[in-house]
């Protein structure tokens, strides 16, 4: 089976790594309020290199994001900015040495979009590197032994048609016109 934890600072990162996890569920620091340590929550070069060494996907989820989401009513600013300059510099640091990286979220009931569409703005990636990340990437991690992510023979027919091109604005990602599962147009079945 495979294994994931879910850790706070990079000291839980670390006993992770050590234990043989497959998965680390959220990057450390998903919320650094203003009286906390942002040192605490900062990856280093050699924790980067182990993680990709060892293969561990690392499942990026906000977590905290009413704090951090400014239409919240517990949006806190200055967390925001404590918690961004930590968060993108621990997302260059796995992505300068090919971490693998998948998309989630932490809240039950909500699909990640928001997450994805948070973490987008930081510009840490591209937009195709966010797609692939989200479509291609995330759903391997999920289904390893399926052949799901691509458009490619041989491979589920499950996909989104957007309205709009999230290569040119990324929020386009939210305008869904059709869906596919395995092949079967989903919208016909309302």
């Amino acid at each position: 089976l495979k294994v994931s934890a879910h850790v706070d600072t990079v000291t839980d990162y670390r006993i992770a790594l050590k234990a043989g996890v497959n998965e680390i569920a959220h990057l450390p620091g998903y919320y650094i309020d203003l009286n906390d340590d942002p040192h605490k929550y900062e990856l280093t070069e050699e924790d980067a290199k182990e993680t990709a060494k060892r293969g561990v996907w690392v499942d990026i989820a906000p977590v905290a994001f009413e704090y951090l989401d400014p239409q919240s009513p517990s949006f806190k600013p200055e967390v925001e900015k404590r918690t961004d300059n930590v968060r993108v510099r621990n997302l260059k640091l796995l992505k300068r040495y090919k971490v693998k990286i998948a998309f989630g979220s932490d809240r039950y009931g909500s699909t990640p979009v928001n997450d994805v569409i948070y973490l987008q703005k930081l510009g840490v990636f591209s937009n195709l590197a966010m797609l692939k990340i989200w479509c291609e990437d995330t759903p391997r991690s999920i289904f390893p032994n399926r052949k799901i992510g691509l458009l490619k023979d041989g491979y589920e027919a499950s996909f989104l048609v957007l309205d709009g091109n999230p290569l040119i604005n990324f929020g386009e990602v939210k305008n869904i016109r059709l869906r596919f599962k395995q092949g079967y147009f989903l919208d016909a079945l309302k």
